[in-house]
């Protein structure tokens, strides 16, 4: 099975999602968030998983190339969503 499939592995993976979209929300100074910036965080969060673990397994890029990309995509996605 998948991460998923044993329920105290999820709950452990969805408590660390939701630990890295409480730390990047602080490290925006978002104290009260709007919803979509929290939404736009978590797609991130996904994005950022699913970049790692392909980097992990092919090597194709630089590992420099992919944290650009990761830092691009955070500061899009967070200059979406009107505060």
């Amino acid at each position: 099975g998948g991460v998923g499939s044993d329920p105290e592995v999820a709950a452990i993976v969805s408590r660390t999602r939701e630990r890295f979209v409480t730390r990047a929300l602080e490290g925006l100074g978002a104290a009260r968030p709007p919803a979509m910036l929290r939404i736009a965080l978590a797609g991130w969060v996904g994005f950022a998983e699913a970049a790692s673990i392909e980097w992990i397994a092919h090597k194709r890029v630089k590992r420099e190339d992919v944290k650009e990309l990761l830092a691009s995509a955070l500061l899009h996605a967070s200059s979406l969503v009107p505060r």
